[in-house]
């Protein structure tokens, strides 16, 4: 049995109990839902039923998604005619774009709605979990806000480890939590603990995404972040149970973003990763050189 410390008592909201694990290294629920339940849920349920506004949203967002998801790639570096594996891919956004950079794709998402939408667009899809699928080999994997929803993020990175060439790249993406802003924020907001949410089993800081990508076989190369949303609760624009006001500050980002060359945006959104700030972690992990691919899949991939 895991060892834990429980969080305090406004972590254990809405029927959610959370722990700071000391055996995993990083928050998430108690109990953990069984994988089959995960796989059913992410198949037929999530961007139906919880996020069923997204696809309208990102295209309503395109030109701002689509700067920010260059910021990201610029820092993959120079390796753009190389294989990409973007695992949990949704409606394939990101994965057009890297294709538009040079990368030859491959999305992993387990919904058959988004699936379908990204086989529409002519995007190398596999319907299924990244557990089932049968990815040989790549030079980078990216994971855009999944690791928080994943029963085993420890298996996944493993696995990421496994398919990536020595020195590949592994981007991530994920929510930035229980941060200072975060906690001072909380004292004003009128949904306490705001980013606890029913979809989200883990929760990471810095200190313990890395810790566990270390763990992994992974080295941190580049650290970035998005912008701290919490400065508009902290200035009377609380947008944690207004839809409205949650738009408004996004549209204001969106704004301040595409009014910035990609060189200031990178330099700013740089600056707040390497201090630990932002409302989203976004990083580029390296593989360890000494962590070779195993010979059966390099032989098969026919890349010895």
């Amino acid at each position: 049995m895991s060892e834990h410390v429980e969080l305090s008592e406004p972590a254990n909201k809405d029927g959610i109990r959370l722990i700071d694990c000391e055996s995993c290294g990083f928050v998430h629920v108690d109990p953990i839902p069984r994988p089959e339940l995960l796989t059913r849920y992410y198949g037929r349920t999530f961007w139906q039923n919880v996020k069923p506004d997204a696809l309208d949203a990102l295209r309503r967002q395109r030109k701002w998604w689509r700067a920010t998801y260059g910021d990201w790639l610029t820092l993959l570096g120079d390796a753009h005619d190389g294989r990409l594996v973007d695992v949990g891919c949704g409606y394939g956004e990101f994965a057009q774009v890297a294709s538009a950079w040079g990368w030859t794709v491959v999305g992993i998402e387990p919904s058959e709605r988004a699936a379908a939408y990204c086989e529409r667009r002519g995007l190398h899809i596999y319907a299924e979990t990244w557990e089932t699928c049968r990815v040989m080999s790549a030079d980078a994997v990216s994971a855009l806000w999944l690791i928080e929803h994943l029963p085993d993020p420890a298996a996944f990175l493993k696995w990421c480890n496994d398919i990536l060439w020595p020195g590949g790249k592994l981007l991530l993406v994920l929510p930035n939590e229980w941060t200072p802003i975060q906690e001072e924020a909380n004292l004003f907001a009128t949904k306490h603990e705001w980013w606890v949410h029913a979809s989200h089993i883990n929760y990471f800081s810095w200190a313990s995404i890395e810790a566990l990508l270390e763990r992994c076989g992974f080295r941190i190369t580049e650290r970035f972040a998005t912008y701290p949303m919490e400065r508009f609760v902290m200035t009377g624009a609380d947008y944690t149970d207004d839809h409205k006001a949650g738009r408004k500050a996004h549209k204001h980002i969106e704004k301040m973003d595409l009014l910035m060359s990609r060189e200031s945006r990178i330099s700013y959104y740089r600056w707040l990763g390497r201090r630990g700030r932002g409302r989203d972690i976004v990083l580029v992990a390296e593989k360890a050189p000494e962590m070779p691919l195993d010979g059966h899949r390099m032989a098969q991939d026919g890349r010895e």
